[in-house]
Order: structure tokens, then C-alpha cells, then sequence
């Protein structure tokens, strides 16, 4: 795959698989405490592959902050095109438009530092290379021909918007290529740009396309159901950008194999769980880390009394029910997803003893009908359980 401007400077086949390479930096898996809006749009591109066959896998903070590696037929001979693509993910800065100024500004007037360098520096791999820039502010007019799709009307290379974007990056990026050498025609040809606002407005669609995919696999969820998937691909997301290429790089890499593996199994869990007779899910799960037959007795007994409780309308009044199940539905997600991410490592039986001490916590401040709720919150827990939308058994990582 060829450069109208600059040419390929050795063959593709000469230059090693972004697979095999070991990141240049990994300063992504260092510093990321706080980055919440990566890892919602992270998981916006997993669901994607999810979505789309052509999609294989998808790299978590490896050479770029994430890279889409996708087969296409190639339009040149119809032959297999191994396409990654480099995205940059941008969720914090001033509050202006970004501008072609932005694009091509150096840090400390450092060669090679500005967001468009760094982009088109990606494109030093085997695969023919994409870019995407996502960001959580929009663009200024003269960058929003980089907003529509690969191909679609309004982005020909000989139309005045693209000239005159290539003229502006090329006067202030003169002689910039990349080690393929490919340069601002190749970019701008193959840059996609989008804008996904504020994380929770990221969290919210992510949320959506999972009930859309659900839906189209003839599989109905509820929302909580959404919330729990969302929350272990998160968590997935966040181990994989910590994780370090030696000695982990299988870890970095979300196979879409392994990902419809995935969907498919907790498609099923779900689907028993909601047929199963109520308590007998909750039964298994606390069987399989190896819980005593009086446990489990006991658990579920507590499930049946909080159900019990939960039909009479008396502890509807002023939101009280709602409030108490959305506590302990948040905790037990906080700590499933600690557990899932590895910041947790007991056996299911301790995760378990966790679970029932960090009820006990809440339940400290809490009265249910003029007694200590502490039962009854334990009775919510293993009904959320028993839905499928919690478990303690070690994940499989």
C-alpha cells in the first residue's frame, strides 16, 4: 500500500508485525490511575470488534494508546489487507475547539512531539496503517473533513477542504514522514476523528450497544444486566492497559475469539440464571467455591426472607428499597470489579467473607423496618447473585 506523496520507503513485508514488537514506551501502563475516560472508550472499541467479524484483536496501550487490527479485502486484487489501526484517546486539555495550531503543536518545540507526528510516527509496522484520534472536545471547521467516514462524500483527496488541510499541516510539518515513508496526503487519506463527548456520555452508549448487540442476538437483558457486563469489561480493559508487554503481552491483546467466547458464556449464565428456579443459581455459585451445605442453606434463606420483604409495600415508602438495592448493588460492583482487575487476589470463599463484610459495613447506618438491616441487605446481595449479576468465584483471567 502505497503513498500518493511519499512512497513506501522499503516494503511493508520488511517491517515487523505490531504483534512481535515490543512498545517503544510504555508509559501508558505507568500513569494510569484516573483514566476513566480511556477505559470507557476502550471498551466502546471493544464492543465494536464485538460488532464486527473484521475486526481480529485490539491492543491495550501497546504502540499507541490502542490499536484496532482489522482484515480487509484489499481493493487493489481482492487479496487479504491486515490493517491496524493506531488510536489516540483524548479526554482532558482546555476547553477550546482543536484546531490544525493544536494538531501540529510541539511540546517544547521537540521534533516529533506534536499529536500529528506522533500519529503518523505509528506507521512503522507490516500492516497497512489507519489513525484515529478520539477526543472528548470537538473540532474547529478546518479539521471536520477528518470527522466523516473513510470514503464518504466531502473527503476526496482532490476536493479544496482536503487541499487546503493538507497545504496548512504541511507548512508547518515540512519533510515530516513516517518510517514507511508515508506523509500528510497518506494521514489526512486515512485519519478518522471523532468526538465522544464526556465520559459519562461514553459509559451511557457503551450501555447501549450492549443492549443493541444483545437484542441483535435475539438475547433480552435488562439494564442492570448491561451495567454488570460493562462493568467486568472495564475491569478487563483497565488489566490489560496496567499489564506490561514482558512478560505479559497476551494480556495486551483482546483476541475477538476469545471475546465472543466470553459473550456467549455469560449470555448462557444470564439466561439460566433467569430460568433456573429462584435460589438454585445462587446455590451453584456458592458450591462452586466450595461453601458448606449450611452456608448455602443460610444464603438462601436469606434470599427468600429479603423477597419476602421486598413484596410488601412498606418498604417502597420514600425510596427507602431502591436506595438500600442500589448500595449494595454498587458495592458489590466496585468489588467485583477490584477482584476481576487483580487489585484483589483471595479465593472465592475469602471474596465471599469480603462480600458479607463490606455489607456488614453498610449495613451499620441502615435500620429496615425498625430492625438492623443487616440481614436484609445480605438477602438483596445473594438475590443479585441469584440474577447473575454478581458471583465469587475467582475470574478467569
Amino acid at each position: 500500500m502505497r503513498s500518493d506523496d511519499a512512497g513506501l520507503a522499503e516494503s511493508a513485508a520488511e517491517f515487523p508485525s505490531v504483534d512481535d514488537v515490543k512498545p517503544a514506551e510504555e508509559g501508558g501502563p505507568t500513569a494510569r490511575i484516573g483514566f476513566s475516560y480511556q477505559d470507557e472508550v476502550a471498551v466502546g472499541l471493544v464492543l465494536e470488534m464485538l460488532a464486527k467479524p473484521s475486526i481480529t484483536k485490539i491492543h491495550c496501550e501497546t504502540h499507541d494508546d490502542m490499536i484496532v487490527v482489522s482484515i480487509e479485502d484489499n481493493p487493489e486484487d481482492g487479496t487479504p489487507l491486515f490493517i491496524a489501526e493506531y488510536v489516540q484517546i483524548k479526554g482532558g486539555g482546555a476547553e477550546t475547539l482543536y484546531s490544525v495550531a493544536n494538531l501540529c503543536s510541539r511540546e517544547d518545540k521537540k521534533p516529533g512531539s506534536s499529536l500529528y507526528e506522533t500519529s503518523l510516527g505509528r506507521d512503522r509496522h507490516r500492516e497497512a496503517s489507519r489513525f484515529r484520534l478520539i477526543t472528548n472536545r470537538p473540532v474547529k471547521s478546518e479539521l471536520e473533513i477528518l470527522t466523516y467516514p473513510l470514503g464518504a462524500p466531502g473527503r476526496e483527496v482532490d476536493g479544496e477542504r482536503f487541499r487546503a488541510l493538507l497545504d496548512d499541516i504541511g507548512g508547518r510539518m515540512p519533510g515530516v514522514t513516517s518510517a514507511k515513508g508515508n506523509a500528510g496526503k497518506y494521514w489526512c487519506s486515512n485519519c478518522l476523528w471523532e468526538v465522544r463527548a464526556e465520559v459519562h456520555n461514553v459509559r451511557d452508549a457503551n450501555l447501549r450497544s450492549i443492549l443493541q448487540l444483545a437484542h441483535n442476538d435475539g438475547w433480552k437483558i435488562v439494564y442492570e444486566q448491561a451495567e454488570e457486563l460493562l462493568t467486568e469489561l472495564l475491569a478487563r480493559m483497565k488489566a490489560a492497559g496496567e499489564a506490561r508487554w514482558e512478560p505479559d503481552r497476551a494480556k495486551k491483546i483482546i483476541l475477538r475469539r476469545e471475546l465472543v467466547a466470553w459473550w456467549n458464556r455469560r449470555r448462557q449464565e444470564l439466561i439460566e440464571g433467569v430460568s433456573n428456579t429462584a435460589g438454585g443459581k445462587l446455590s451453584t455459585k456458592l458450591s462452586d467455591i466450595g461453601s458448606e451445605d449450611s452456608q448455602i442453606a443460610m444464603a438462601v434463606d436469606l434470599r427468600r426472607r429479603y423477597g419476602a420483604a421486598v413484596r410488601t409495600s412498606r418498604y417502597m415508602e420514600d425510596g427507602q428499597l431502591e436506595r438500600l438495592q442500589l448500595l449494595v448493588q454498587s458495592k458489590m460492583a466496585t468489588l467485583r470489579s477490584a477482584y476481576v482487575a487483580g487489585e484483589i487476589d483471595p479465593s472465592g470463599q475469602a471474596f465471599h467473607a469480603l462480600c458479607l463484610k463490606e455489607i456488614d459495613q453498610i449495613a451499620q447506618n441502615e435500620i429496615v423496618d425498625g430492625t438492623d438491616a443487616a440481614g436484609f441487605l445480605k438477602g438483596c446481595m445473594y438475590d443479585i447473585a441469584d440474577r447473575c449479576l454478581h458471583r465469587f468465584s475467582r475470574p478467569i483471567r
